[in-house]
């Protein structure tokens, strides 16, 4: 079992498109995204989906698309919930563009010294991608079908080191975000 998730149609079509309108529109905001201290060639904006300032279209991504999706995850995988310690969405992702034959081609896995609360992560494609484009996780030998509206979840953890496929002709949008533990302060 790979306990990578895939929601086919997480979000609709005309929802991503729209998505990648605001990035494009709010462009000004948007940095150089980096993996660790290694500079990628991409454009990334910082979304905290509870900001007053961002699109409602956001806020319901998070409301009504993440929290089902990831309460699916663990209707599938039950232990995360009784198991584990209380854990939450982060309220932020990142939201990335990559121009053609750009990609996060650097081996990683979203949990480690810098996030060690991190458990699930989840990414949304937000455009189709015919030529490459995917994510590729290396030991489960899976590379993710590029599909605006698809949502994927998986552990967090070094079992699930992957990277980016480059699409060599092709623009690719996606968020990407994070179930991480509790914090003492969030439980108060």
């Amino acid at each position: 079992m790979q306990f990578i998730h895939l929601v086919e149609g997480a979000y609709s079509k005309e929802s991503c498109n729209h998505l990648i309108d605001f990035f494009e529109t709010n462009i000004n905001l948007a940095v150089p995204g980096n993996a660790g201290d290694k500079k990628l060639n991409n454009l990334e904006i910082g979304i905290d989906f509870k900001n007053t300032d961002n699109s409602e279209l956001l806020k319901k991504l998070y409301d009504n698309v993440l929290i089902n999706m990831l309460f699916e995850y663990v209707e599938k995988f039950p232990l995360i919930d009784s198991v584990l310690g209380q854990w939450t969405v982060t309220s932020t992702c990142q939201f990335a563009k990559f121009e053609s034959n750009n990609y996060y081609s650097h081996i990683h896995c979203e949990h480690g010294k810098r996030y060690p609360n991190r458990i699930l992560a989840w990414m949304m494609y937000l455009n189709d991608i015919k030529d490459g484009g995917g994510t590729y996780f290396h030991h489960q030998n899976f590379t993710t079908n590029p599909v605006a509206g698809n949502l994927y979840i998986w552990p967090a953890g070094w079992t699930h080191m992957h990277k980016g496929v480059n699409a060599p002709k092709e623009i690719k949008y996606t968020l990407t975000g994070w179930v991480d533990y509790r914090t003492i302060v969030e439980e108060e």
